[in-house]
């Protein structure tokens, strides 16, 4: 059959449109002007060698049919219709003015947006989660009077007595949270890593506004935000959320162990040791895990929403950050 550019189509943008489906072209004007007045149709972008073009569906309400087009940008010098036996050249279409209409929900654009925020809060935490992780695994060398004690580990000589599960006591008691605690901090490094390797190696800086970041005018650098598309994008963003969740379910773990010993380990802290010395340092990581499920979270929802085939609008204030 041959490709013919459709003229009846009454879009603003500059396209052109070809049928596809073996119908006369009288049929398809006749179709395609019914469908524009009841304002009903679905377009489905796919890619062919040359060019991305898009494939428009438009269904009459009255009979229920579908006719299926190919809409070609004009500027695009795409030589699809050659692959298929036609003329590399049309006639320019003439697309006559349509009514504009009430906006419509669009398709979004999914990528991986985190700030600067979760970028600067994993390159704080990882080395000091290291210098943790070495602590522990190497007692009793590393606990004061230990040959490796002297000068890395030396304010875990202070912290082990605030803290019994990183003193002697714990050593001596053969208590193995402290060790397994430290081997799930290893594995959650691991995946932070390479959760950072994926933002800086396929990622771009970009100046999109994703959820949890903060507005520009009031934070400046830490606004700033990386996007990651694709295949990668939707990785990094399940390993973040993934270690993330590790380390806040770790935290959490670590917290209630206390309460439900009766505070065996801290109860004998004074009240200002034990908010300056234990709860805001253990509490960064509660804050600074939950951050980064709350983003990453949204980001899979949204994912999963467009996978689905559902619509967001151009208000939705996840949306304006995975395009620019």
């Amino acid at each position: 059959m041959m490709w013919r550019p459709l003229l009846h189509l009454g879009w603003r943008q500059e396209v052109e449109v070809y049928c596809i489906d073996d119908v006369s072209e009288e049929a398809h004007v006749a179709e395609v002007a019914r469908a524009e007045r009841n304002q009903l149709w679905e377009m489905k972008p796919f890619a062919s060698q040359h060019c991305t073009c898009t494939k428009l569906r438009l269904q009459d309400r009255e009979s229920k049919k579908y006719i299926t087009f190919v809409t070609v940008p004009i500027s695009n010098s795409c030589k699809m219709a050659s692959t298929r036996g036609h003329p590399e050249k049309f006639d320019e279409p003439i697309l006559s003015p349509s009514k504009s209409g009430p906006p419509r929900p669009r398709k979004g654009k999914w990528a991986h947006t985190p700030s600067s925020i979760t970028l600067i809060w994993l390159f704080i935490s990882l080395p000091l989660v290291a210098w943790d992780v070495g602590y522990c695994l190497l007692r009793p060398y590393s606990m004061p009077g230990g040959s490796l004690h002297w000068p890395l580990w030396t304010p875990y000589g202070l912290y082990g007595k605030v803290d019994y599960i990183y003193g002697w006591k714990a050593f001596n008691e053969k208590n193995g949270f402290t060790g397994a605690q430290s081997f799930m901090n290893v594995v959650e490094s691991f995946m932070y890593v390479y959760y950072l390797y994926l933002m800086y190696a396929y990622g771009k800086p970009s100046t999109a506004h994703g959820r949890g970041a903060p507005k520009p005018a009031t934070a400046k650098f830490l606004s700033q935000q990386r996007q990651l598309h694709g295949r990668y994008g939707a990785v990094a963003v399940l390993v973040g959320f993934s270690a993330a969740l590790m380390t806040l379910a770790k935290t959490v773990l670590y917290w209630m162990c206390e309460y439900y010993s009766g505070f065996e380990n801290i109860g004998h802290n004074t009240v200002s040791d034990l908010i300056f010395m234990w709860i805001i340092p253990n509490g960064a990581w509660l804050v600074g895990s939950g951050y980064i499920i709350y983003v990453t979270g949204s980001e899979i929802l949204q994912g999963l929403i467009i996978a689905a085939g559902a619509t967001t609008n151009s208000s939705d204030n996840i949306s304006p950050a995975k395009t620019e």
